[in-house]
């Protein structure tokens, strides 16, 4: 858990340079920290949940956790996908009755 950590401390730090002088570079990189921190627990809380031994309450709690991170990530993933090229998520026009016949 060291690792997540320390992440998650230098996301905080690299959030303060870029609110407090706008560097928007900053913003990438706090981005990819806060992914890097997120997977990292995710993947920890996969471990714990299917070891080996007895199904007990923390163990499904852990299994749930990484269900829900799991989908932030994605969620976040498509935010930054569609905020790096905008659009990406509008797709094609819907076919109408007298194009799809």
């Amino acid at each position: 858990m060291r690792l997540p950590l320390v992440f998650g401390a230098a996301f905080i730090v690299a959030r303060g340079p870029r609110a407090a002088l706008g560097l928007p570079g900053m913003l990438a990189l706090s981005e990819a920290l806060w992914v890097m921190a997120t997977a990292l627990v995710m993947a920890t809380a996969v471990r714990h949940a299917l070891r080996a031994g007895a199904v007990d309450r923390e163990r499904i709690l852990a299994a749930l956790d990484a269900y829900l991170l799991a989908g932030l990530l994605f969620g976040v993933a498509y935010w930054v996908l569609d905020r790096t090229w905008p659009g990406s998520f509008g797709g094609a026009k819907p076919l109408g009755l007298a194009q799809s016949i």
